[in-house]
Formats: structure tokens, C-alpha cells, sequence
């Protein structure tokens, strides 16, 4: 007995990973440029991409700092930089249409519908596209209507992450299928903590399948892209957290929560994610896909991101955890007028089902029948260097010391779980060295080219 047909091998990672590298430099090289030549609104929304520094809180002011075209500072020292700061922010905000004042006043106050979807952060866009659009097809909407906005969970370092070198994370997802990646200059980068990029009419020219197919002219479309950096490798703790279970009766129950250690992080998350509303208020987004921003290697907690996200959107007040005790954080709440609808793409299950019972009861999580794929965030290998690898082996090391003191075992059990994910991550860094070793986080992302990654951005 034997086969009566001959099995087929697939390639192994690094030449699967070498293949997208190539297919990114084609891209780059060639389809963008001949798309761009093509299609002036396409080219246009490249040329007006802005860097966004302290968006303005008031949606009275605007945007907040920009440079759209030119490199960000020269050396300053750190008296006369704050002084010019501070002088820039006394002064009129510069950016984009400022939103004049009044302009939302007899709108309905209603907060922003709120959905998470299993699917990748393009299929969500197009979704969302469709439901715009009667009939839905590109070629019927007018020049004016606005674009569904996607939240790019960039890296801070260089444009595109690693999408040159054939990395698999949402940013290189993104880079390979739309005119995104020129968008974002070089001048633009060190990303700044608080703030982003804006890229306004992104051509969506290829599919969210994993070979990255072109798209038929009238199955294309355009989304604003917004995009910012997460924090990355904080220090997180496991707290037990009271929270709110409806049966017949409401009672509150304890779980465990991986949370920051640090308040001065979790009062950055809460900066950064304010930031990325502001500019999206400023330029009128009514629809916006948005994502598990951090959670996957950087290690952000699932569950603090997924409360920052509904503590802010929906005006809710803080939580009594560290996150709610930072005196850096006001008490008043902003509003996001116009913004109707939110989206968080989310590839991972698992995630996705965290995500959605840390927001609360009200909020469920889709299953689309298509999604796309892409790896966990930045998988950029050669993105940090030496210093990236250390930062992470300190990280291990708190950890391991955390454990051995730990007498709790779902305390233990949720310490382990960030030690196994750092670890894949240092492997796999570790492994770009040695061509011989076949890289974690890409045998995982590459075990099935039909099936979902295992982290998210």
C-alpha cells in the first residue's frame, strides 16, 4: 500500500518569509508606484499625510502640532524645548480643519455603537465600507463621502515595521494591500508617544486572504489611516478585580487581572488613546476599526486596554484601580461627537472573547465568515536591535523572580502565561543571528497560511 498521489511539501518559514519579503519589494517598487501614476486621489492622499504632535482637546481648537513634510526638531535642550512647547500650545493649534466651535452642538450626544469582530482590521474596514454604501460598490459613492478611518498599530521606529523583511503583523498586513506604507515618511519617525500620523485616502487594493490578492477595480476601496504606537513591554501585576456577573440577580464576584504595576502606564494608555480620538473628532471620522492595541507581544493587559477604551469613548468615569487613582488624568470627560460606529478587529478568538468581557456584559463578539491573517505586532526582527533584546531578557528576569515568590496558583498561572509569550518573543528574536534556527513566532504564524495568528497588535 502507498500513496497514489505524491504529497506536496510546503516550503519552510524563512523561505516563506523571504517570498514576502520580495512580494513587499515588488510592491513597494512597482505596484504602488503605478497606482499612485494612476489615480490622483490616491496620490493625494500620500502627499497629505501630517504628523500630529498633542492633539488638541478641544474640539473647538483643531488638531493639534503638525509637520507634514519636514523633520521634527533639531537639538534643543530640555529648558528651551519646553519653553517653545509650552509658547506652541498657548498659541493657536496649526493641523488640519479645525472644527469650529458649535458645530456639534444640536447633535444627539449619543456615544459611539461599539462591536468587536474576529477578523482582521481590513475586513472589518470593508464591512463597515458596505454598510455606507447603497449600492455597495466604490464606483457609486461620491467624492465627498467619508472614508471609514482604521487604526494602524504602528511601530514607533521605522515606517512600516518589518514589512520590507517579510514580518507578518498588522502594519505589514496593511502595507502590502494598500498605497499606506509611502504615507509614512521617514521624517516622521521616532513615532512621538502622544500623537500620530494621518494618512487620508488609502487606496484598499488587494484582499485580506494570506496571499494577498489584487482586488477587481470595483471591489476596492479607501479608508483614512491613523497611525500610532503602543506602549511597549510594561510592567504588569496580577490584582484580583471586583466585577459586576448578571444572572437572575446582580452580584459582584473576584477574577484575577493582569494590569499595569506601573499608574504612570496605564495614565499613558489613557493619553495615547485620547490622542487617537482627538484627530479622528478633528477630521469629522464618523466610522472607525480600532484593535486590541498592544496586547499582543508588546504585552499590554487585555483587560486594562479594553476599559481605557469604553472608559474614554463612552465618557464613563474611572474605575477604582491604580489606572483610576493617577492624579496626571482630569476628571472630566470629552465627548467624540460624530463618531457613530467603532469596530475592534481582533484576529485572535480568545483575545477577542477577553476583550469584550473586560468591556462588560452589553458587549458581544462577531465571528465574520472571511478574515484575514497576520502575526503578532511588529514582529519587525531587526526593528530593535541589541537594546530590544535586553529590554526583553530584564522583563523575564522580574518575572521569573515574581513567580518563584508567588503562592497563588491563578496568580502563578497568569505570570507564566506573559513569561511564555515574552520568551517566544526572545527566541525569535535571538534566532535572526542564526539563519540555522527556525524562528518561533513565524513557525506558529506560518503552521497553517488558512488559520488565524495567535496574537494580535
Amino acid at each position: 500500500m502507498g500513496r497514489t498521489e505524491p504529497s506536496i511539501g510546503r516550503p519552510p518559514p524563512t523561505f516563506r518569509k523571504n517570498q514576502r519579503a520580495k512580494k513587499a519589494r515588488d510592491t513597494l517598487n512597482k505596484t504602488i508606484p503605478a497606482l499612485l501614476v494612476g489615480n490622483a486621489r490616491a496620490r493625494d492622499g500620500v502627499a497629505a499625510a501630517e504628523l500630529i504632535l498633542q492633539p488638541a482637546a478641544s474640539r473647538s481648537s483643531g488638531v493639534g502640532k503638525r509637520e507634514s513634510g519636514r523633520k521634527r526638531g533639531g537639538k534643543r535642550s530640555g529648558k528651551r524645548r519646553a519653553i517653545e512647547d509650552e509658547e506652541e500650545n498657548d498659541g493657536a493649534d496649526v493641523g488640519g480643519p479645525a472644527v469650529p466651535v458649535g458645530m456639534h452642538e444640536e447633535e444627539n450626544d449619543t456615544p459611539p455603537n461599539v462591536r468587536v469582530l474576529v477578523t482582521d482590521t481590513l475586513t472589518a474596514a470593508a464591512i463597515l465600507n458596505r454598510s455606507i454604501t447603497v449600492p455597495p460598490s466604490p464606483q457609486k459613492r461620491g467624492a465627498t463621502s467619508k472614508n471609514v478611518a482604521i487604526l494602524n498599530m504602528a511601530s514607533p521606529l521605522r515606517p512600516g515595521g518589518g514589512f520590507l523583511s517579510g514580518a507578518t503583523s498588522q502594519e505589514e498586513f496593511l502595507c502590502m494591500r494598500t498605497t499606506l506604507y509611502p504615507s509614512l515618511r521617514e521624517q516622521f519617525y521616532r513615532l512621538p508617544e502622544v500623537g500620530a500620523v494621518w494618512s487620508p485616502n488609502i487606496l484598499v487594493f488587494r484582499n485580506s486572504s494570506a496571499d494577498a490578492a489584487d482586488q477587481p477595480q470595483q471591489e476596492r476601496f479607501w479608508v483614512d489611516a491613523i497611525s500610532a504606537a503602543a506602549l511597549r513591554f510594561p510592567e504588569v501585576e496580577l490584582k484580583w478585580r471586583k466585577t459586576d456577573k448578571t444572572d437572575d440577580v446582580t452580584r459582584q464576584e473576584e477574577v484575577a487581572d493582569l494590569v499595569y504595576a506601573d499608574k504612570k502606564d496605564a495614565d499613558l494608555l489613557r493619553r495615547k488613546i485620547k490622542a487617537v480620538l482627538q484627530i479622528l473628532r478633528s477630521k469629522g471620522v464618523e466610522q472607525v476599526v480600532l484593535g486590541a492595541w498592544g496586547c499582543g507581544a508588546y504585552g499590554n493587559p487585555i483587560g486594562e486596554n479594553a476599559r481605557a477604551w469604553k472608559e474614554i469613548l463612552l465618557g464613563l468615569p474611572k474605575k477604582g484601580d491604580a489606572a483610576s487613582r493617577s492624579s496626571n488624568t482630569n476628571t472630566k470627560q470629552e465627548k467624540w461627537f460624530g463618531l457613530k460606529e467603532v469596530v475592534f478587529a481582533i484576529t485572535q478568538p480568545r483575545m477577542a472573547e477577553d476583550f469584550a468581557r473586560s468591556w462588560g456584559s452589553d458587549l458581544g463578539v462577531e465571528t465574520p465568515s472571511i478574515r484575514g491573517e497576520y502575526d503578532d505586532e511588529n514582529d519587525d526582527l531587526s526593528d530593535q536591535g541589541s537594546d530590544g533584546l535586553e529590554e526583553i531578557r530584564v522583563k523575564i528576569a522580574q518575572l521569573e523572580s515574581q513567580i518563584a515568590n508567588v503562592k497563588t496558583p491563578v496568580l502563578k498561572t497568569g505570570l507564566e502565561a506573559v513569561l511564555q509569550r515574552l520568551t517566544s518573543e526572545l527566541d525569535a528574536k535571538s534566532g535572526v543571528s542564526n539563519p540555522s534556527k527556525v524562528l518561533p513566532s513565524e513557525q506558529d504564524s506560518d503552521a497553517d497560511e488558512n488559520e488565524t495568528q495567535d496574537e494580535d497588535d
